[in-house]
């Protein structure tokens, strides 16, 4: 018989960002070691607020509070996330998500990918087909899906909306230090209590730490200490702006301390 193959399908779903003053484009591909298992949690994260199972979810959406939404961040934070940071086009974003997904198949031994990506993103098919064609491990699919029917598209949009948000806290635009409070449930998940909340920044931390691809390591004479660095993986960054701009935008995306949150 031959040899099991494995493949992995990445979800995609895009935001935006002024960096600079220029305006950037995120893209966020996500994928999950169990797709049935989040399915079924989006779904029932729908059904606790009173949503059907076809009710669209969004990082921005208006049929919830900000504080329902918070509750999804946590279930889309169990992906595996491509993240990119263009201020060129979702086009090009799209492209760097493409060689990025042939890297993570080609470091962990996966024998090919997937692509759904949300409607309005790749704006010539054809040029993308053209530039896929060179991958080893391959695209062994490739689509536009429309979001309100691919729930895992919902999952992209609230990690590429968290992305953006963490680029924000980053630049200093939104305060990492600000108490917020969570659901009973999500509180005991971290070892909180209702009553005592936690800052945002640690929450967006403690909630996507696992979630960019990257590579975990430790320095030198700190074996304990575990740091994850994402660029040229999870993590590509395209941008014309000033270079120290960049680095604080991304300072939470990329080279940070993977150990105890509590």
């Amino acid at each position: 018989m031959p040899d099991e193959s494995s493949f992995v399908t990445f979800y995609a779903d895009d935001s935006t960002c002024q960096l600079g003053g220029e305006k950037h484009f995120i893209l966020a591909a996500v994928s999950f070691e169990s797709e049935d298992a989040v399915l079924s949690q989006w779904i029932q994260q729908k059904a606790k607020f009173s949503l059907p199972p076809y009710a669209e979810v969004r990082w921005n959406s208006r049929n919830l509070s900000i504080e329902q939404r918070r509750e999804f961040i946590p279930i889309a934070g169990q992906s595996t996330a491509l993240v990119v940071l263009d201020d060129r086009s979702k086009q090009a974003a799209a492209i760097h998500v493409c060689e990025q997904a042939w890297r993570f198949c080609q470091e962990s031994g996966i024998s090919g990918f997937r692509l759904r990506f949300d409607e309005n993103i790749v704006s010539d098919w054809k040029a993308l087909k053209t530039h896929l064609d060179a991958f080893n491990p391959p695209c062994v699919g490739l689509c536009e899906a429309d979001s309100r029917y691919e729930h895992l598209i919902q999952a992209a949009d609230f990690v590429a909306g968290a992305m953006k948000l963490k680029i924000d806290l980053g630049l200093g635009e939104r305060d990492a230090s600000e108490k917020i409070f969570l659901a009973p449930d999500i509180a005991e998940g971290y070892g909180l209590t209702v009553e005592e909340g936690c800052e945002l920044g640690w929450f967006m931390f403690a909630s996507l730490r696992y979630c960019i691809w990257g590579k975990t390591y430790t320095p030198l004479g700190n074996p304990d200490q575990p740091w994850k660095n994402t660029r040229g993986r999870g993590l590509i960054v395209h941008s014309s702006v000033d270079q120290e701009m960049v680095g604080k935008a991304v300072v939470n995306l990329d080279d940070f301390f993977m150990g105890c949150i509590h």
